[in-house]
């Protein structure tokens, strides 16, 4: 007698909407001085699931703290310093 194999899937606790949103911006700069910003999208609503894109859309690569790449060029590009409060 075979035995059948039984799966069990259980249906998500909340529904999952697979509209992004934008979290934030952050301007950025490369090695020549040329200024981009990149934009932080969150995937899912409720998870901590981010893309990042430029402004154009072109999709860009978190590398760290500080740096992303542009994804079509291999270009790194730094966050910015954001200007002092008291200047």
């Amino acid at each position: 007698m075979r035995a059948e194999r039984v799966e069990h899937v259980q249906p998500a606790s909340r529904p999952v909407r697979g509209r992004k949103r934008e979290l934030y911006r952050e301007r950025c700069e490369d090695s020549d001085g040329n200024i981009y910003c990149v934009i932080v999208w969150q995937m899912f609503r409720g998870l901590d699931v981010t893309s990042y894109t430029l402004e154009d859309g072109s999709p860009v690569k978190y590398i760290d703290g500080c740096e992303f790449e542009i994804v079509s060029t291999g270009k790194i590009i730094s966050r910015c310093d954001e200007p002092d409060a008291e200047a």
